[in-house]
């Protein structure tokens, strides 16, 4: 488990960093969305606001294109600066995991309760009939299922592709809630 929190800490640690480049190259910072305006605003306020010092629109476009084309560049170019940082660091953390034996240890214990998880499940499944797989004499056994049902249950798995649970069965025509209440402990999916 400490394994999955350092890594997630250094993924969120380096989306954070390069969230933050982008940022601050992009401009939004200073209100950049504003364009042109700021430069209007600016002069409003000194008292310089003359109709022969206000920014036309097509300059303001020109202006605009001009911006993106080099945010874009620095975005490219923070791109390429950071990159091998990140790579630098991710890997110098992942050394570090491997060394102190942390990611062999998580492993180890994913390993141990996928095992752990699979033998309960077999367990549980221990004497009862799958409903999935289950032949004809299999499910005949069952108590209130005969030939007919029994083959009623394997035309509708195959026709629908199986049953995600065992409540499922219900959906067989025939097979109400009285008899999945005499068959539920004994089945399984």
């Amino acid at each position: 488990m400490k394994t999955k929190n350092r890594l997630k800490a250094i993924v969120i640690a380096a989306g954070i960093i390069i969230s933050a480049a982008f940022y601050i190259l992009s401009g939004d910072y200073a209100d950049s969305a504003s364009g042109g305006k700021l430069l209007y605003e600016h002069k409003e306020a000194a008292g310089e606001n003359r109709e022969e010092d206000k920014i036309s629109e097509e300059d303001e476009l020109r202006e605009e294109d001009e911006l993106s084309k080099e945010d874009e560049l620095r975005e490219e170019e923070l791109a390429a600066l950071l990159e091998p940082v990140i790579r630098c660091a991710v890997r110098e953390e992942l050394t570090a995991i491997c060394e102190e034996g942390y990611l062999e240890e998580a492993l180890r214990q994913e390993a141990s309760l996928a095992a752990a998880a699979y033998a309960a499940e077999q367990e549980e499944k221990r004497g009862k009939v799958d409903i999935n797989t289950a032949g004809e004499d299999e499910l005949v056994q069952l108590p209130g299922i005969g030939a007919k049902k029994a083959a009623d249950i394997i035309e509708f798995r195959e026709n629908n592709g199986g049953f995600s649970g065992i409540e499922d069965i219900m959906l067989v025509p025939g097979i109400g809630q009285s008899l999945y209440d005499r068959i539920s402990g004994s089945i399984c999916t």
